[in-house]
């Protein structure tokens, strides 16, 4: 099982783009100071389909329990109340699956192409 805490950042005009490049470096150094994560993904929007937010995140943890742990940890803390001065966010923590627990799913047999798996309709 994994658990992902997606978080959608639209940073407040007038935020400089230093500022935001050392929002983007705080969230990518998470895993050095808690312990539980088990990934980070950062980066900008490069489509018109997300309402404006200009940035999203993924945090990959184990559990619920870890997400608790990792929401409540001061190093996120000391992160994401800066971040929430410049920016609306919007968050959703879903859980899936995973494929190295999944017998059906040969990892020797992905190839690495996502196109693969998609259809013509948008996501």
């Amino acid at each position: 099982m994994s658990v992902y805490h997606m978080v959608w950042i639209k940073f407040h005009d007038g935020v400089s783009d230093e500022r935001i490049s050392e929002h983007l470096e705080n969230l990518r150094s998470m895993p050095e100071k808690i312990d539980n994560i088990w990934d980070v993904r950062v980066g900008p929007n490069f489509t018109d389909r997300a309402r404006g937010f200009t940035h999203g995140l993924i945090v990959t943890v184990g559990n619920r329990e870890a997400l608790t742990e990792y929401l409540e940890h001061p190093h996120h803390v000391a992160i994401a109340t800066p971040l929430k001065a410049d920016a609306e966010l919007m968050a959703m923590d879903f859980e899936t699956e995973s494929y190295a627990d999944d017998d059906a799913v040969d990892d020797d047999d992905y190839d690495g192409d996502s196109d693969d798996n998609l259809d013509d309709a948008d996501a």
